[in-house]
């Protein structure tokens, strides 16, 4: 009867219940006769007893009934389940069914003919393989029945009788959604977890979280296990709401407190305080109006609540040149078409995402004037209240009469920065927020206590800050507003044109530029966007998101010339490296050195390496100087030096100058910078009291340092950007300038501190150490006054945007104008030789012929001189009395004296110096014994780990010569680095070099 359903039903489902149902007593009596060991190794029941003998005829008859039903059905099963199999020596041993009953009703005569040809071939099976088959079936189809209901097993292999189809669309996607299937956020998470790319699209920060508002959750979770672990009020934590009712009082300027319990509604989310809002006043038919760019789950929720959303988009009144988000207008006319008696409501998005726009009070005050006209329903998604740069954030519920039609929403997620957290609100007019709780309180019921109580604790720290400039809503905005900065000047860089945002922590910039250079074939989406993203994702590992998804179908075309990124990125300079490797991609992991002619190929450091260090590198002190762990941030900083000179020079993606910015480096640099300075003039002096060197390596090396660390501000400071980011650093830095500019003044001009080339000349006679360090650090301050030029010139191109300090200490205290003069007077750079005028080239002496055109260094004081007289911030500080008016019209010739102003300043100080020097005053005489030890000896492993340091940067395969190896004589077997011939004692006497 079995096969007769299965043949007659042909996929029948209910063939697979039935067998189930029917074998297990068979299987186990043969199972069992197996396990009890009736059988011998070559299939036969064994003998020796009747009752054996007796149960050989019994399993066999069983045995023919079981293979009736398995080879009549095994097609069937194969074709419903890839798990049941028969083993295919036993299939070609039986064979298939006879092809006259294939798809034909069993008859009885049939029946026979094939029980007659099994009952020849089962002489022959072996019994073991047959019973090992029939198992298997059973268990896979007992997995089968025990996982999958009748529904599914028909679902997946679509069965085509009229009555299954019928059981499967009862079970189809509910009408109110369909048409939302398609979700960009699904869709592109998928895509990062698929490409692994730095993800930029998502708006999840990881940095400027306040360190507090983690340790609150912690604190909260471990103070009281019952009240902070258990529901608390449904419609809001006791002490959340009272926190937002007094924060919203004051930001929303209400004469009288909002009620806490009446007024306001805590939800998952700013999402589910949009829910709330839209289904507790949205019917079917009314009609919402959406501003285009919108976050994209305000369409699906009108519409899920029945009503049509109506859209009118932002439109861009600038094409080219900078742009802001200010410049994306609404159409007053197009707005009132849109108002109609079945106007419900209007979202309105302040500051907007994707765009970033902060919209003026005559902009708000239209739109609040026709809500009033036809009496709409405000929904205000603030959430990004709290970042806004440029502007004024006005809130829609300050305006005269709209607190009573305003719904204000607003995020914890996106207030500190913990988007995990997933806690929103809702605040409002009682008769408003009533059905917002309404709609809460049978969705949800209540939100998770800890967090609440967490996020109120946060929310009253810093509503006691409220009027202080340290207050975090304040804080917030500066920082982001100096990513943004960053990030637009990046943009620009590899081509994009960035639409600078007022608020928000997103950009949109316009990449059609980089359309023609990039193939886009491969990816299949219609809007040029999507492809875009997903181009840039799979082949430059980095991610944003596609404007278009924030536009409706008819207006997709506005956002498909744009990307967005989100900025609020602890690792954004590591970031957007990738944005730079648009066009071609220079990233390498080959690491190479530096010749002994200068020369550089490929990259010192790779991406891997330069994140390590940035993260290694550690403020250092002035004990630290000589040390194991001193030496191997110097070594790393060297790398730094290199790999930006390089970068530089070649025109790479500049990842040393973003990473340094981003890591906020920049300062530790300056900081280490002047700390060897220090040294050089406090502890080397006291060092070289208590004795006479050994060798004057080891103090060489971090004189060295100074000029390293000077060499790598000179190479990244070159962008804007790098210098904005000094901040108060930038004032220690002009000081420092300043010092070794004048020192370049001070210098006895019949010296020659700069003459590279005596120091491996034959003319070089034997000096003592002392001697030696004395012209070695003439030569390092000389190339690191003439750096210093350059520095201070790009801190004078970007004055406007540095600490109002540096202009001040420029013009007022250091008189830099009148130090330029005198160094454009005097030409530190040149001098003459035999009577051959000569000039510096930045790294040797070169006849001034064959220098065309002004030289750099001299460019750099002509440039710093310029912006100094001719920016409004400086010259209106700067007084041109005749003294000045002479010396610059020696220069100039003429120059038109600006009309000078009385302005007040405030006077800032530089730090790093002072600060050291009051910390080290009664130790620099301590300080100088205890690093005597390491100066005045040869001390070998320290010795050893300098010249590693330098082999691991130049490719000077002499230099490992000096390192110690397994010969016991090797101190005595010196060689010269230049010929390589042993012995030597201080200067080779074949080539007189060192």
């Amino acid at each position: 009867s079995i096969c007769c359903l299965a043949f007659k039903a042909h996929l029948n489902v209910l063939l697979v219940a039935k067998i189930t149902l029917l074998r297990p007593l068979e299987i186990r009596r043969l199972d069992q006769s197996v396990s009890l060991g009736l059988m011998s190794k070559n299939g036969n029941l064994q003998s020796g007893t009747k009752s054996l003998k007796g149960q050989k005829a019994s399993l066999r008859r069983d045995l023919l009934q079981i293979l009736q039903n398995v080879l009549r059905t095994h097609r069937i099963f194969l074709m419903m389940t890839s798990q049941m199999t028969l083993n295919p020596t036993l299939l070609d041993r039986l064979g298939t069914l006879p092809p006259k009953l294939e798809g034909n009703h069993p008859t009885s005569s049939n029946r026979r003919i094939l029980c007659k040809n099994w009952k020849r071939k089962l002489k022959h099976i072996h019994l073991p393989l047959v019973l090992e088959s029939i198992s298997s079936i059973h268990e896979s189809l007992l997995r089968s029945t025990t996982t999958c209901s009748p529904i599914c097993v028909r679902q997946f292999q679509r069965s085509t009788t009229q009555n299954d189809q019928r059981a499967m669309d009862k079970f189809k996607l509910a009408d109110k959604y369909k048409g939302l299937e398609r979700n960009v956020w699904v869709e592109f998470i998928a895509l990062a977890l698929e490409t692994k790319p730095l993800n930029l699209g998502q708006g999840f920060p990881d940095d400027l979280v306040p360190e507090y508002v983690p340790k609150t959750l912690s604190e909260v979770v471990n103070e009281d296990p019952v009240l902070n672990n258990q529901y608390t009020r449904g419609h809001g934590h006791p002490r959340l709401v009272k926190a937002l009712s007094t924060l919203y009082t004051k930001l929303l300027n209400r004469a009288s407190p909002i009620d806490a319990n009446k007024e306001a509604l805590v939800t998952v989310g700013a999402y589910e305080a949009l829910f709330t809002a839209i289904m507790g006043f949205v019917n079917p038919g009314d009609e919402v109006i959406i501003i285009e760019p919108y976050f994209d789950c305000y369409e699906p929720m009108v519409k899920l609540a029945g009503g049509v959303p109506k859209f009118i988009s932002l439109t861009p009144t600038k094409t080219e040149g900078h742009i802001t988000s200010e410049d994306w207008k609404l159409d007053p006319t197009e707005l009132e078409k849109l108002f109609t008696p079945k106007t419900k409501a209007i979202i309105f998005n302040n500051p907007n995402n994707p765009l970033g726009k902060v919209f003026k009070r005559d902009e708000i005050e239209m739109i609040a004037d026709l809500c009033k006209k036809h009496n709409v329903l405000v929904i205000s998604d603030d959430v990004y209240e709290h970042m806004v740069f440029d502007g004024e954030m006005i809130r829609m519920a300050t305006l005269p009469d709209m607190w009573d039609r305003t719904i204000t929403i607003g995020s914890a997620g996106k207030t500190f920065s913990v988007t995990g957290w997933k806690l929103g609100w809702a605040v409002g007019p009682e008769h408003l927020i009533k059905n917002c709780q309404i709609v809460h309180q049978n969705c949800l019921y209540a939100c998770n206590t800890p967090v609440q109580e967490s996020v109120a604790r946060a929310f009253e720290y810093e509503i006691s800050k409220m009027d202080s400039p340290d207050c975090y809503f304040t804080t917030i905005s500066k920082d982001l507003q100096k990513k943004r900065d960053y990030i637009a000047n990046i943009l620009k860089e590899v081509g994009m044109n960035p639409v600078i945002p007022e608020g928000g922590y997103f950009i949109m910039a316009d990449w059609s530029s980089l359309a023609d250079k990039i193939d886009l074939s491969s990816e299949p989406d219609t809007h040029r966007d999507y492809k875009f993203v997903k181009w840039l994702s799979r082949h430059r590992k980095l991610q944003g998101i596609p404007p278009s998804a924030f536009f409706s179908e008819p207006h997709k075309h506005i956002g498909e010339n744009y990307i967005r990124f989100c900025f609020i990125k602890g690792t954004i300079a590591s970031s957007w490296s990738h944005s730079r490797k648009l066009i071609k991609r220079t990233a390498s992991c080959t690491r190479t050195k530096i010749k002994m002619d200068g020369s550089m190929d490929g990259h010192i450091i790779s991406d891997m390496e330069l994140d390590h260090i940035l993260r290694a590198l550690k403020p250092s002190d002035l004990e630290d100087i000589g040390g194991k762990a001193w030496i191997q941030q110097m070594s790393m900083l060297e790398e730094l030096n290199v790999q930006a000179a390089l970068e530089a020079r070649d025109g790479l993606e500049e990842r040393v100058r973003d990473s340094l910015v981003e890591h906020d480096k920049l300062g530790l640099v300056v900081r280490d910078m002047i700390l060897v300075e220090i040294w050089r003039e406090e502890i080397m002096p006291r060092i070289l009291r208590q004795g006479q060197p050994e060798s004057s390596f080891q103090l060489y090396m971090v004189l060295f340092n100074e000029a390293n660390l000077c060499n790598l501000l000179e190479t990244i400071l070159f962008h804007g950007s790098t210098c904005q980011s000094l901040d108060e650093r930038a004032i220690d830095l002009a000081d420092y300038c300043m010092r070794q500019i004048h020192w370049l003044l001070s210098r006895d001009p019949n010296q020659e501190p700069s003459d590279l080339g005596r120091l491996h000349s034959n003319e070089a006679k034997l000096d003592t150490p002392l001697v030696e360090l004395e012209r070695h650090n003439n030569v390092i301050r000389f190339q690191v006054g003439l750096k210093c030029l350059t520095i201070l010139r790009y801190l004078t191109e970007n004055l406007e945007d540095l600490p109002l300090g540096v202009s001040t200490r420029m013009v007022i205290t250091h008189d830099v104008p009148m130090s330029l003069v005198s160094i454009l007077e005097e030409e530190p750079w040149t001098r003459e030789r035999s009577g051959c005028e000569e000039t510096f080239d930045g790294h040797q002496w070169r006849p001034k012929d064959e220098i065309q055109g002004i030289h750099k260094t001299e460019a750099q004081a002509w440039l710093a001189l310029f912006n100094l007289l001719s920016r409004p911030n400086t010259n209106q500080k700067y007084e041109i009395h005749d003294y000045r008016k002479a010396a610059l019209l020696r220069l100039l010739g003429i120059l038109s004296r600006p009309t000078p102003m009385e302005l007040p300043f405030i006077e800032s100080f530089p730090r790093i110096r002072s600060k050291c020097k009051t910390r080290y005053r009664d130790k620099f005489d301590s300080i100088a014994s205890d690093q005597s030890h390491i100066f005045l000896k040869n001390n070998q492993e320290l010795f050893d780990v300098e010249i590693t340091k330098l082999i691991h940067t130049f490719e000077n395969t002499a230099v490992q010569k000096l390192l110690k190896d397994d010969d016991p004589t090797h101190m005595d077997k010196k060689a010269c680095v230049v010929c390589q011939s042993t012995p030597a004692k201080n200067r080779c006497s074949r080539c007189h070099s060192e």
